[in-house]
């Protein structure tokens, strides 16, 4: 059985050419989805996280 629990390849490889920090960026960008999914207010540490615009 193929695993599911983690990004797929590519979207892995964007992250980590960002430099040092991917697994906060990540984290950050899956905690502000699942928030605004639930309809909260992301924290206040996700939004001080600045991902660059491509």
């Amino acid at each position: 059985m193929p695993r599911h629990d983690c990004p797929h390849l590519d979207v892995l490889a964007f992250f980590k050419a960002q430099g040092k920090g991917c697994q906060t960026r990540i984290n950050a960008v899956l905690r502000a989805y699942m928030e605004a999914q639930e309809g909260r207010q992301p924290a206040a540490s996700v939004s001080t996280v600045r991902l660059p615009l491509v």
